[in-house]
């Protein structure tokens, strides 16, 4: 009984981290290309607005 809990917690678990995931990847894009395109000189994104 207790095991099928465990179990049964586990893929909840995993469950809402896939979720989690599916949902925040476009932010974690977003925020990493922002951190490159602030260390990046302007010359190597030309089709970046000012």
């Amino acid at each position: 009984m207790l095991v099928r809990f465990f179990h049964f917690q586990n893929r909840i678990s995993r469950r809402i981290t896939f979720t989690w995931f599916h949902f925040n990847w476009k932010l974690w894009l977003a925020s990493a290309v922002q951190s490159i395109s602030m260390d990046t000189p302007w010359k190597f994104c030309p089709s970046r607005p000012v």
